[in-house]
């Protein structure tokens, strides 16, 4: 199986619609108190000749296909990604927020781990997720920094 899916899938209104409704089944079921702690739910499928007539998921995946469902419902596309997953310096520069010139800055200055394969440079998905969220506490500090000085 991939890493990741080639790119985000954009839903027809009818997608939409569908995971709407989908999502608040799912939503309802796993509010509901679950027999074997929380760790997994059993799925009824229908009955065939060639399968099981239930399954066994593990609940946060089942939370993971909730928020998909639920950014479908609003229209938005959604990409599953590994978090072990490699990325171009593009990819990562658009995760970020950032210019893919500005990125490969941070690379060099060493704020962001990466390896390169042949010429071109690659990084962890779950790197740049680490990265994001330093940024991000970094923000939070700074107001009240600045207001503990004062």
């Amino acid at each position: 199986m991939s890493n990741a899916t080639a790119s985000p899938v954009m839903p027809s209104q009818e997608e939409s619609d569908l995971a709407r409704a989908a999502a608040r089944g799912l939503s309802v079921a796993l509010s509901s108190p679950l027999s074997d702690g929380g760790q997994t739910v059993e799925i009824a499928l229908p009955a065939s000749a060639r399968g099981p007539r239930s399954i066994r998921v593990p609940t946060r995946a089942l939370r993971l296909l909730l928020e998909a469902l639920e950014l479908t419902a609003q229209g938005h596309g959604v990409r599953l990604l590994a978090q072990h997953a490699e990325m171009t310096t593009g990819e990562a520069a658009d995760a970020l927020g950032v210019s893919r010139p500005h990125l490969v800055q941070l690379l060099e200055k060493g704020e962001i781990p990466f390896h390169k394969v042949g010429t071109h440079r690659r990084l962890r998905y779950g790197d740049v997720l680490a990265f994001r969220a330093r940024l991000e506490a970094a923000r939070e500090c700074s107001p009240s920094q600045r207001s503990s000085q004062s």
